[in-house]
């Protein structure tokens, strides 16, 4: 998960996609689509996300581009598997006493 300047979530779904969510109350745009507070919209790499009217003057119309680092994000993707079977219990009606 990512927090973009306390107005987006970036989180990456169990299948390697990619979801920004608008968490704040300034609006906030992918690839000129807006994302209401409370809505989500995918991403996919080269997403331009542009954050409008943000109180700070620092970020007021701040814009960003959303890549995807495919290699890393198998590499997740694989290392939650693992976990995953690590963690999963199967029972053995064999070992019942």
């Amino acid at each position: 998960m990512f927090i973009l300047c306390g107005q987006a979530l970036i989180k990456m779904e169990t299948d390697g996609s990619f979801f920004l969510k608008n968490l704040g109350k300034t609006s906030i745009s992918v690839n000129g689509k807006a994302v209401a507070t409370g809505q989500s919209l995918g991403l996919t790499s080269s997403c331009l996300i542009e954050v409008c009217d943000f109180p700070h003057f620092w970020i007021r119309g701040m814009s960003f581009i959303f890549e995807m680092n495919h290699k890393c994000v198998r590499r997740c993707l694989d290392n939650i598997a693992k976990k995953s079977q690590l963690t999963k219990f199967e029972w053995s009606p064999a070992l019942e006493t």
